[in-house]
């Protein structure tokens, strides 16, 4: 309530779409037989004609590290050894890129940098890996073009940059430090609610893709369903490696308030930073799915942060809201109200 944002939740299976919800908005029966002035200034001034699940455009923040990782893993740049010395920060020549928590998580490996949201774990796999694999893998899961929902104003604007696209749009040369900002959802990237809700829900089922729809069919055979991807391409050990990070992520972590007792639940929040009118914003994000061990649900929720001092952040402002939904849709009692 009062806030702005989106809401997207799918069935896993069948890719269908159980809500998608986009805040402020505006009522259609105020818009006939006519629009009066004193409506649609109103519109106009709280942002209400934009269906921000479908057009609006958002760097994904730390909700991209299951990218991230999947990249890692299969280019090898992440293995089961792999240790990183969080002490708050990475240093790249003479640029500094922060971790969210300052005085650094010490030694972390795959699991806990996702269970922890560990910003320098990530920044040094991209490093190592360069930004193709972390291009690649997000083109896999089509974070690159529209998902083909049933709806007009779904926006083809999203952005999974490359060198080449920098070079095209800015006319710069692609830089490590470009590698850095995009390895934790940053820099150029630009992706929808929708989408991150259908990577959600192909992760949960182990495949690169999910074909959504507005179209409820109480027939449909979730079998016999072809949402255009191909197998994730992890091992069952890569596989289980990220899912244990996320699920520790609603455990003990940064999703730890979108836990619901007795479900197993996979989550990932995010923080994103942006300018907007070169006042410095957040975007809160968390993105998951439950049960984990029959996934059915699926839920991103965007935030966004319109004063400073807001201090929305994913794993206190947007996870207890998705947990709620989650909650909601397996029939649990709702927690006390967290947000």
């Amino acid at each position: 309530a009062g806030r702005k944002g989106a809401v997207v939740a799918i069935e896993v299976q069948t890719g269908e779409i159980l809500a998608c919800a986009s805040a402020p908005t505006h009522d259609m029966n105020d818009l006939s037989p006519f629009i009066p002035f004193s409506v649609q200034n109103e519109i106009n001034e709280t942002g209400g004609w934009l269906n921000r699940a479908v057009q609006g455009l958002y760097p994904p923040g730390s909700t991209f590290k299951v990218i991230t990782s999947m990249a890692g893993v299969r280019s090898g740049a992440i293995t089961p050894e792999t240790r990183t010395d969080c002490v708050g920060y990475f240093r790249l020549g003479s640029r500094v890129f922060k971790c969210h928590k300052h005085s650094g998580h010490g030694v972390v490996d795959l699991k806990q940098a996702i269970e922890k949201s560990c910003n320098v774990f990530f920044y040094e796999a991209g490093v190592r890996m360069g930004i193709s694999p972390i291009v690649d893998e997000a083109k896999r899961f089509g974070l690159d073009i529209p998902t083909g929902v049933e709806l007009f104003e779904e926006t083809s604007g999203m952005v999974v940059p490359t060198p080449a696209w920098k070079r095209a749009r800015r006319g710069d040369g692609w830089s490590t430090g470009d590698t850095v900002n995009v390895s934790i959802g940053q820099g150029d990237l630009l992706v929808t609610p929708l989408q991150m809700a259908c990577m959600a829900a192909s992760f949960a089922r182990g495949e690169t893709r999910t074909r959504p729809t507005l179209v409820h069919d109480a027939t449909r055979d979730p079998s016999t369903i072809d949402h255009g991807g191909n197998p994730i391409g992890l091992t069952p050990a890569q596989y289980e490696e990220v899912l244990d990070g996320m699920e520790h992520s609603a455990q003990t972590g940064t999703s730890r308030l979108a836990a619901i007792p007795n479900v197993r639940v996979a989550g990932k929040t995010g923080t994103a930073q942006v300018m907007v009118k070169q006042v410095p914003l957040t975007l809160a994000w968390f993105m998951g799915f439950a049960p984990i061990d029959n996934p059915q649900i699926a839920v991103v929720v965007m935030i966004e942060g319109e004063d400073p001092r807001d201090g929305y952040q994913g794993g206190t402002t947007a996870a207890p809201i998705g947990g709620a939904i989650m909650r909601q849709y397996l029939g649990i009692p709702q927690a006390p109200e967290r947000f």
